[in-house]
């Protein structure tokens, strides 16, 4: 996207992206996260209820800018994948950088309990839980 298209659109209803896409559910998701491992020890929700509305100085369903739109210079995509116990906007930061030299930065949010929260587009969610066998390499590679 084109930094003047950009300046025009962030401030449109629904335009900048919220960090927790999901949430009250993807804080818990976050905070289930912060428990000791096999336990559900966690932190109270509120603990983190200020990061519910943080948004990610992004336009949502923004154009290609220019020089792509035109074939001028070619797309390169990344796929960006997060680690345990994050999620595609937890690392919102270190796409908007690959993004801002030119990657279009493809991210998505695991659904085998690695997130702190994932949705389907049926309905279906997962949590994060701690209760997962972590070290398990088969585990990890049935989830791949």
């Amino acid at each position: 996207m084109d930094r003047d298209t950009f300046d025009s659109m962030i401030g449109l209803k629904g335009r900048n992206s919220y960090w927790f896409r999901h949430g009250f559910k993807s804080r818990l998701g976050l905070i289930k996260a912060t428990s000791t491992w096999g336990t559900e020890d966690h932190k109270h929700e509120w603990l983190f209820k200020y990061l519910d509305h943080v948004k990610m100085n992004t336009v949502q369903d923004g154009p290609l800018a220019r020089v792509f739109a035109s074939g001028e210079q070619k797309i390169i995509p990344v796929v960006f994948c997060h680690g345990m116990a994050g999620s595609r906007t937890a690392y919102s930061g270190s796409c908007k950088d690959l993004a801002s030299h030119g990657y279009l930065v493809v991210t998505l949010s695991h659904f085998d309990g690695t997130a702190n929260y994932s949705k389907k587009r049926d309905g279906e969610e997962k949590m994060w839980s701690s209760f997962q066998p972590h070290d398990d390499i088969e585990f990890r590679r049935s989830n791949i």
